[in-house]
């Protein structure tokens, strides 16, 4: 669980698909064999020196799922492991320096931006615990909370990513068996490795899901993969807020009160940033809780845009009247600065 005590301790990453300047003097590596970022030179000879954390440098890869304009080649930008409030601030700098070296998100067809944002959690480190045990508990729940709010995951990119292959949504049914058969190996299976190491089992629910779980195996984390590419730095910190509270959410064992019947994306949005998780992240994270109004603002509009999206009518949803105060977000929603942003610009 995050609270103001711990919240230094907990590890994150960040992976942003972004297409960046064929002219840029920049080493890029293969897909999953990235080079370390240290310094950049721009076209007008301004050398850019690329932010670390802890003296840990962010690596660049070329991601071949990225598409891109004419002029600019794949680049997928890869934290190392982050934590604290300094490692959020760290992502806010390093999108500074992708925009300073002329970076900008992939080109969209069929209205998807072909690129996307995947989010890291350290499963363990998350729960305070290496039981293999409560991993597995902890997963489960973080599955199950997934597949509910997953309106609230596409819907803040506010566009369909929805229909992408690439974060696939898999039935409860599916992830139910996939869960089942991950006990099913912990109870049958050694509990150490031959090194000694607890054992923690697989749990098959496939690389390009909504959230990816393959890595609970061999390192211990799982993946949100349901985010587009953007450089708009109030979206990331929605995004990140949003992980770390559906984490936040499972550590406590509850899901129970997530109805999904509720379809709204934006009033489902409007339930979840109201709920206590979000507000014990937010709490724990000075820049986060600097930023919780705007952050809400942004993330309700890009949903009220999604359920647009969805709509036959192409409508926009009835805004909810009760509760907390949507009016700052449904005037951003009808800004042209949001205008701009869901139109595909580089934000």
């Amino acid at each position: 669980m995050i609270n103001q005590e711990n919240a230094q301790e907990k590890t994150f990453g960040i992976e942003i698909e972004t297409s960046i300047p064929q002219s840029l003097q920049i080493s890029i590596g293969s897909h999953g064999r990235g080079l370390p970022i240290r310094s950049v030179t721009t076209s007008d000879g301004v050398v850019h020196v690329a932010p670390t954390f802890n003296g840990e440098c962010w690596k660049a890869d070329e991601d071949p799922s990225i598409r891109t304009q004419n002029g600019y080649k794949k680049c997928e930008f890869v934290s190392p492991i982050l934590k604290g409030d300094a490692g959020i601030q760290n992502i806010l700098a390093f999108l500074a320096f992708i925009k300073a070296i002329g970076g900008k998100r992939p080109i969209r067809q069929a209205g998807q931006t072909q690129g996307g944002i995947h989010v890291t959690l350290h499963a363990g480190n998350f729960i305070d615990s290496n039981s293999p045990a409560k991993i597995v508990d902890f997963c489960e729940s973080v599955a199950k909370l997934g597949y509910r709010l997953s309106p609230v995951l596409f819907g803040q990119n506010a566009e369909r990513r929805d229909l992408s292959g690439w974060c696939r949504v898999l039935s409860s049914r599916e992830q139910d068996r996939a869960i089942r058969n991950s006990k099913a190996d912990l109870r049958q299976s050694p509990s150490h490795t031959s090194s000694g190491a607890l054992r923690v089992p697989f749990i098959d629910i496939g690389k390009y899901a909504l959230i990816n779980f393959t890595k609970i195996k061999t390192n211990g984390t799982f993946e949100f993969r349901s985010f587009s590419t953007t450089l708009n730095p109030t979206k990331v910190l929605v995004i990140l807020t949003t992980c770390l509270a559906i984490a936040q959410q499972a550590s406590k064992r509850k899901t129970s009160g997530w109805s999904e019947e509720q379809i709204n994306s934006s009033e489902l949005f409007r339930f979840f940033w109201s709920r206590s998780a979000r507000r014990d992240v937010t709490n724990a994270y000075p820049t986060l809780k600097a930023r919780a109004k705007v952050q809400f603002d942004w993330g309700f509009a890009s949903c009220l845009h999604f359920d647009r999206l969805r709509s036959q009518n192409y409508e926009v949803p009835a805004i909810p009247t009760e509760g907390r105060n949507t009016d700052s977000a449904v005037a951003l929603f009808n800004s042209p600065s949001f205008r701009t942003h869901i139109a595909g610009a580089t934000r």
